[in-house]
């Protein structure tokens, strides 16, 4: 994610022209703090997990006046598990959604 390729060029000093050493893995500074990192958060696994609460609330906040837009402009259906169908014309945020949904409907009890 581009946003984290920044990210990491701002915590090592790098900018387009000259490369440094890397004194902590990226690995690293994700870690809380009371582990040795530095208590980072990765913007990829932010936007996953958003998009994870997004779909939990496609599923469970039915009454929600952003649910209830999604819904009728994707063409959802009125259960508590929407149909997921990516369309030709979508949103980038729709298209996100539908990628994430594999990973998120086994997850559903």
């Amino acid at each position: 994610m581009k946003l984290d390729k920044l990210t990491r060029k701002f915590i090592w000093g790098e900018n387009d022209h000259d490369r440094k050493i890397h004194i902590i893995s990226w690995n690293t500074i994700f870690q809380p703090k009371n582990q040795g990192g530095l208590g980072m958060k990765s913007a990829s696994q932010l936007n996953i997990a958003f998009l994870m609460k997004g779909l939990w609330n496609l599923c469970t906040q039915k009454e929600s006046l952003w649910v209830q837009v999604i819904r009728e402009k994707y063409k959802c259906g009125e259960d508590n598990i929407p149909v997921m169908s990516l369309p030709k014309s979508r949103s980038n945020f729709w298209a996100r959604m539908c990628k994430a949904w594999p990973d998120f409907f086994p997850n559903i009890i």
